[in-house]
């Protein structure tokens, strides 16, 4: 029995039930295969031994969850407010200022459904480009899901735990009011409120995005330039209902795979 398990893990031991698949230091994917019958741990088809025995209880299999960051490699942080733990990237702070806010910077996203190119507006948005490019530069949205799909509206990604509750670790503030406008092929960050923006943002997918400029609570900054097409694409994927009851969660997985930041001629 093989299944799969996103990069956030409930407990100092978890409860295997699926497969695990993160994205390692170097940007490449790292899986695990679990199977259940001899509790054999492959990495990349390598066997790994646990140092503390796994279990079965109730029918679900248990491993220790250093067994599991140790073997990948990636960093553990707990955190106290949801009890929940972290495995990957982590940032205690958002990151300094190091773009140039006269030069333009384009990103390339690449998906599982084709890439398409955002420019992004660095004179206008200068903190949330400087947050976008640092975190792309350093791998941080490699593999991550696109977890809330409303073709009229938005595609939604950013969040490495798939759950739309994750983030990089801090939060920083509203970039409001800058001269541009909700419309189809923009780029804004998702939040939870005022001055909570962290590493989520969406795509402006359908005529419906036109809503938001009734309040513009979101920073934008950027919008598609080229692969439109792309973004329509993500939009169709057909979704189900979510754990908050939305018609908003794909029923396949779609996914950055990588992200390239240039900067463009002057």
């Amino acid at each position: 029995m093989k299944n799969k398990l996103q990069g956030i893990a409930i407990g100092i031991i978890i409860g295997v039930v699926f497969s695990l698949s993160f994205v390692s230091a170097s940007g490449t994917s790292t899986s695990i295969d679990v199977y259940f019958k001899n509790l054999r741990f492959l990495f990349d088809g390598v066997e790994k031994k646990t140092e503390q025995r796994s279990f079965i209880y109730e029918g679900t299999t248990y491993v220790p969850i250093r067994f599991v960051s140790e073997a990948l490699g990636l960093p553990v942080k707990y955190f106290g407010e949801t009890e929940t733990i972290r495995i990957g990237r982590i940032y205690d702070a958002p990151p300094a200022m190091t773009i140039d806010q006269e030069q333009t910077y384009e990103a390339t996203i690449t998906t599982t459904k084709g890439s398409f190119k955002v420019e992004l507006f660095a004179k206008d948005a200068p903190k949330t480009v400087n947050n976008f490019v640092f975190l792309a530069k350093d791998g941080f949205y490699d593999n991550v899901l696109f977890h809330r799909i409303v073709q009229s509206f938005v595609i939604q990604t950013g969040d490495p735990t798939g759950t739309g509750r994750g983030g990089p670790g801090y939060e920083f503030e509203d970039e409001l009011d800058n001269g541009h406008k909700y419309e189809i092929g923009t780029v804004a960050m998702a939040n939870a409120g005022e001055d909570t923006n962290g590493s989520q943002f969406f795509v402006c997918s359908g005529a419906n995005c036109d809503n938001l400029n009734k309040n513009p609570n979101y920073s934008i900054f950027g919008k598609v330039s080229e692969g439109m097409e792309v973004v329509t694409a993500i939009a169709a994927t057909p979704v189900e209902l979510s754990e908050y009851g939305e018609p908003t969660k794909p029923t396949e997985e779609v996914r950055i795979e990588k992200i390239e930041i240039t900067v463009k001629p002057q």
